[in-house]
């Protein structure tokens, strides 16, 4: 089963590095903010060294499809603004 995680603090990084414990791909819409302290440093350092996590910076969900389940997700790159 793949998994979308959208976010970019905590939360989101501990539910990627959870998810990808089972070898599927992985994604993270947002990637962590370094500010957020140590704790989440820790989280960012393992999300770059998991290969099944891609992480998708600067990122916006434009569009969600499926019928019973999430069958597509449509993102947009957002500029540097």
């Amino acid at each position: 089963m793949k998994s979308l995680v959208v976010g970019g603090a905590n939360s989101a990084g501990q539910a990627a590095v959870f998810l990808a414990t089972d070898g599927e791909t992985r994604s993270s819409a947002r990637p962590l903010q370094p500010s957020f302290g140590e704790h989440v440093r820790y989280l960012i350092r393992r999300s770059e060294e998991t290969p099944t996590i891609q992480v998708k910076p600067r990122t916006e969900i434009v569009a969600l499809e499926g019928n019973r389940n999430l069958e597509r997700c449509g993102g947009a790159t957002l500029g540097l603004a």
